[in-house]
């Protein structure tokens, strides 16, 4: 698969556990219910597909190479103090795994 159907199944999984739109991800809101689940794209995209951070952070919220890093590293600071989001992010995965199968 190539990389950028793969980020978009990241998206697509992460919009399913989260329960957000593809718009509201792709908007321009800064709303925490619409915020978290951006982040968490941004980071399991780069952590899945290995994208770089211009690629990941256009197609998912048109962020720039900057932001899309910064919004990676939020979530890579949380996960270690987190347990909801470390689960959160274990469902996430364990969907993208299951559709690669």
């Amino acid at each position: 698969m190539e990389t950028r159907k793969k980020i978009l199944a990241v998206v697509d999984a992460v919009c399913a556990e989260y329960g957000v739109t593809l718009q509201a991800m792709r908007g321009r809101t800064k709303v925490a219910a619409v915020l978290e689940p951006r982040w968490v794209a941004v980071y399991l995209a780069r952590k899945m597909t290995g994208a770089v951070f211009w690629e990941i952070g256009y197609l998912i919220a048109r962020y720039s190479e900057g932001s899309a890093s910064t919004a990676s590293m939020k979530i890579w600071k949380r996960l270690p103090e987190d347990p909801a989001l470390q689960e959160r992010i274990a469902r996430i995965e364990a969907a993208i795994n299951r559709w690669n199968e």
